[in-house]
């Protein structure tokens, strides 16, 4: 992220939004490669769940299968000083089952999502810069198991998210920037 922005009462930009608006801004590459990865994993043996077993059955704990996240990310020139690309992929996954329910579950019931972005900005003249994003989401989300809801009867909601878009910034003066922009998605 470079930069993020907090708007009150969004304009026509976001839809005549009526609350606080978060306007997130992704990195531009750079003349160095630089890049990063995260890696955070939690399973079962690293998670408590405060219930004294002598009293109580293996069913009424929470139960940890598995939580893993995956985060990289990279960016650099593809011409010095003028064309720059970054990228980044994200993916998550949690196998959890909730106090009441078979343990078991957790190895059925799982939370997925996949997230990539990509942007390109290059430097035309002094004055004139062009970028260009594409984001992808992708996700799998089951309705939490609860002892109240067979697993054949567990339903979700799932899907792909993929945005764009495109914009030209015009330094006129130091007084005066000329901006124009597209950008869409679908379901």
């Amino acid at each position: 992220i470079q930069e993020v922005q907090v708007v009150a009462n969004g304009g026509a930009e976001y839809g005549n939004h009526m609350g606080a608006v978060f306007n997130v801004i992704t990195k531009k590459g750079s003349n160095e490669f630089h890049g990063g990865a995260n890696y955070y994993l939690l399973d079962s043996n690293l998670t408590g769940d405060n219930v004294d077993l002598d009293t109580g059955s293996e069913s009424d704990t929470f139960h940890r299968l598995e939580y893993r996240q995956i985060t990289g990310q990279v960016g650099g020139p593809i011409v010095k000083d003028k064309l720059w690309w970054f990228g980044g992929v994200q993916t998550y996954r949690d196998s959890s089952s909730q106090p009441g329910t078979d343990p078991t579950f957790a190895e059925q019931v799982t939370y997925k999502t996949d997230k990539y972005d990509a942007k390109v900005n290059s430097l035309l003249g002094e004055k004139h810069e062009i970028s260009g994003f594409f984001h992808w989401d992708n996700w799998d989300s089951p309705n939490t198991l609860t002892p109240f809801i067979e697993l054949s009867a567990l339903a979700g909601e799932g899907g792909e998210n993929p945005a764009w878009g495109a914009s030209w910034t015009y330094s006129k003066s130091e007084n005066t920037l000329i901006e124009a922009g597209y950008s869409g998605w679908s379901t």
